[in-house]
């Protein structure tokens, strides 16, 4: 064969040579397997001339399963002939892995084999990325950090649950200004929430106040608490500056629908690094303003990115943000745009009330269009999924009076006059003088009411 060869031309050259089956034998080259890759050169196997290629037939595993129960099967039934190999394979046993996140996955791995073999079942299996993330199997308390001890040697048995867990890093806490420092020890799956509790108590900076950023990485002032530190981006000996943000005053602004119309100034405390959401959650929380229900404006445009930071922004202390209240317009035939407040959660029926309702215009009468298109009064119908956005203009077309509906208020008008005069004729003879003495008081001038009550004093008197 040519030295510049592969070992797919190797075995192309014996299986010519020899008849034999390749693929139920290894080759192997001074004591070792060659690679299965055939395009790999034989060069590279270190094969020269006069090399010698050892055939060697693959192990077959032959396992009878309740051998116990029925003893009486031929080995022709089992297909074992002259020569053929047995080999002794202890049954695989199930053991359970708790991940860090709290699930549970299940392997089958046989007693004989590795730790590491465990973590390439976890790899390769339920795609878990142990070796990538560095982490540990624990029996109890008992890390399993040796990769090449053999499970049975360590005591694993069928059913056995062990812990899969990150790694411990180290990195420096240094506050600024003053320069007091301080070691933390923490897992990558831990929290931030708990790194910002742990700088608190042994910095006394309060949790909302602390400015966070890893030096010549990330700015994590404004992080979310439950990211994980794996997240935020921390490896081992990274340097956290911490610092102590003090409070800036923002002045928030509500407005009316029409824009002109503006209340008082209400004040708000926040941090630099605090997010267009915490502002939101701030007015939910302190003036029960609902979120989805918050339009907010600095000087004339949206802040509709929650989580861009106040610093980002621009805005800093004594700033007015504009709160508007959700609403939409709807324009009538007249050319009139009235305003009308809901909640973006609101459907078509909704709108509708709140029409009939603010400028008394009956559900019957009106007929609703956004851009030409006619909206179904279907009550389930979501201002989302018929394209009402905030500020959008609905136009309102007003129906003629329905018939029917006009000859029921009719009705009902003549059955209150008819019911009136029934009572005023079953009414007694007193009850009537009363009515008529009543009417002719309600009657008199305010000097004739006035010389009345004198008389009355005078005549008590």
């Amino acid at each position: 064969i040519s030295p510049v060869g592969n070992i797919f031309d190797l075995q192309m050259k014996m299986q010519s040579g020899t008849m034999l089956a390749l693929e139920d034998h290894f080759m192997m080259f001074e004591g070792k397997a060659l690679p299965e890759d055939g395009t790999i050169s034989l060069v590279d196997c270190g094969i020269t001339d006069g090399a010698v290629i050892v055939l060697d037939p693959r192990p077959v595993a032959i396992r009878v399963e309740n051998v116990e129960e029925d003893g009486t099967i031929s080995l022709v039934d089992c297909g074992i002939t002259d020569g053929a190999v047995i080999v002794l394979d202890p049954r695989p046993v199930a053991i359970r892995v708790e991940n860090v996140d709290g699930t549970t996955v299940e392997i089958s791995i046989s007693p004989k084999e590795s730790v590491d073999a465990v973590l390439e079942k976890l790899v390769n299996e339920h795609g878990i990325p142990v070796k990538e993330k560095n982490q540990t199997l624990y029996m109890g308390d008992d890390p399993l950090d040796d990769p090449d001890a053999v499970l049975e040697s360590c005591g694993i048995q069928g059913g056995e649950l062990l812990f899969l867990d990150d790694p411990d890093i180290t990195f420096e806490v240094i506050v600024v200004p003053g320069g007091q420092s301080s070691t933390v020890n923490m897992k990558l799956s831990e929290a931030l929430y708990y790194l910002k509790k742990k700088i608190q108590e042994e910095h006394e900076i309060p949790f909302r106040s602390q400015g966070l950023v890893i030096e010549g990485k990330n700015d994590l002032s404004a992080t979310n608490p439950e990211t994980t530190l794996e997240e935020c981006g921390f490896a081992e000996d990274d340097i956290l500056v911490v610092e102590n943000v003090p409070d800036i005053i923002m002045e928030i602004r509500i407005n009316d629908t029409d824009g002109k119309k503006k209340k008082d100034l209400i004040s708000i405390k926040v941090k630099h690094f605090y997010t267009v959401e915490s502002l939101q959650l701030q007015l939910h929380q302190d003036f029960k303003i609902p979120r989805n229900e918050q339009v907010l404006k600095y000087e004339g445009k949206d802040l509709d990115d929650p989580f861009q930071t106040f610093k980002a922004l621009g805005i800093g202390g004594g700033s007015i943000i504009d709160l508007h209240p959700w609403h939409i317009f709807v324009k009538t035939e007249k050319e009139e745009s009235l305003p009308v407040v809901l909640s973006p959660d609101s459907t078509v029926a909704d709108l509708q009330l709140k029409i009939a309702t603010d400028y008394e215009i009956p559900i019957k009468r009106q007929a609703l269009s956004l851009n030409g298109e006619s909206i179904d009064a279907d009550p389930e119908i979501s201002f989302d999924s018929c394209g009402i956005k905030y500020g959008v203009t609905v136009d309102l077309k007003k129906l003629k009076k329905d018939k029917k509906v006009d000859d029921d208020v009719v009705k009902k008008a003549k059955k209150r006059e008819s019911t009136k005069k029934r009572d005023s004729t079953l009414k007694s003879p007193k009850s009537k003088k009363r009515e008529s003495v009543k009417k002719r008081e309600s009657l008199k001038s305010p000097k004739s009411k006035k010389r009345d009550s004198v008389k009355k004093k005078s005549d008590k008197k």
